[in-house]
């Protein structure tokens, strides 16, 4: 009898102690949405040992991430409605690269179509940047690398943070870094850069002191949900932009989840609208004549890092999409950060600022 009364208070210790160590759950009045707060520390309860104490806070952590979760897929369902309300989805045609990268002429009297494009709508898709053979290498190096990155990290080889980033709603989606030692991803990051010579030549500064920033994937299985509407990196006074390069691995079919931007919206203006708050947001999303990707393998779209976007979902029947990324950028991304609340961007820490785009050409 004294066992079971000692359990009931434990019982009772416990829910007081998981009761008290978050704020009070509410709701949005907007959406709906549930919220809770980031969890309290509290003095430990005598009844309650340190090893209970640590699984209940694992527990209560692991809640307020699934109910976190729910709300991030809530808010891009919503997100996801308003775009196209005004203006119909388009699609982002991409150029042949042929006629967006002029090799005929002077490097110094080259106008890119490309290029303006991409400065004008912080968004622009080129045709047959890497080869079929390259890209289908490629693809099946990147399955089997993040079976084996996860059996890595889950087995304390690796650490998570040098092996995956942060990505918009993760559930079945993955940001997965590449090793840049690797010989098909080194080949693969040179053949596209090659072919993308000209183009990234006519961007300021870049030949001079352009670094690769990022060199990963995002991989996106069956099941992954539509992205929040989001920039890569917030609008900066005084930093350079980014531009990354999303390069299909396969031919991506409309149920395997496009990505679409919001032309545009790679300004100061915009982002102020963005960040004023919810109304402003939404009608933004929903007044911005909106595009989307149609990428075959090889091809590439390229896009301004402070550009809105969003991936769709994947709704297909087993089919995995993964698109190759890299970005660089001309500025010091050392000195200024170009999104503080990220890190460093999305590269294994061995690769960090160690690859220049002159270093590429070298190779």
């Amino acid at each position: 009898r004294m066992e079971k009364i000692l359990i009931c208070v434990l019982g009772i210790t416990c829910t007081h102690y998981a009761l008290t160590s978050f704020s009070p759950i509410y709701r949005y009045k907007h959406h709906g949405l549930i919220k809770i707060n980031r969890m309290l520390t509290t003095p430990s309860r005598s009844l309650i040992s340190l090893s209970m104490a640590i699984d209940l806070s694992s527990g209560l952590q692991g809640v307020n991430a699934r109910i976190l979760m729910e709300n991030a897929e809530r808010l891009g369902r919503i997100e996801r409605s308003l775009i196209g309300k005004k203006y119909p989805v388009k699609t982002l045609t991409p150029l042949p690269l042929n006629t967006a990268i002029s090799k005929t002429l002077p490097s110094d009297n080259t106008t890119l179509l490309s290029k303006a494009v991409l400065l004008r709508d912080g968004c622009v898709s080129i045709k047959n940047v890497l080869s079929a053979e390259t890209a289908d290498k490629l693809l099946e190096f990147v399955n089997k690398e993040k079976e084996k990155s996860e059996i890595d990290v889950k087995n304390g080889q690796a650490i998570y943070d040098d092996r995956f980033g942060a990505v918009n709603n993760r559930r079945n989606r993955a940001d997965m870094f590449l090793p840049f030692d690797e010989k098909i991803v080194e080949n693969a990051l040179c053949e596209a850069v090659n072919n993308l010579l000209p183009f990234l030549q006519s961007l300021d500064g870049m030949m001079e002191s352009g670094s690769l920033h990022e060199l990963s994937c995002i991989i996106s299985d069956p099941g992954s949900p539509t992205q929040c509407v989001h920039c890569d990196t917030p609008f900066l006074p005084n930093v350079a932009p980014l531009y990354t390069f999303f390069i299909a691995l396969q031919d991506v079919d409309d149920d395997m989840g496009h990505t679409t931007y919001l032309p545009k919206t790679h300004t100061k203006a915009a982002h102020d609208i963005f960040n004023a708050g919810i109304k402003q947001k939404e009608e933004l999303i929903a007044i911005t004549p909106p595009v989307a990707s149609s990428l075959k393998k090889g091809d590439v779209a390229v896009f301004d890092s402070r550009v809105l976007h969003c991936g769709g979902a994947n709704t297909s029947n087993g089919r995995r999409r993964v698109l190759f990324y890299f970005t660089f950028t001309a500025g010091d991304v050392e000195k200024n950060n170009p999104n503080p609340s990220r890190g460093t961007g999305s590269i294994r820490s061995v690769d960090r600022l160690k690859h220049t785009l002159k270093s590429l050409l070298k190779k």
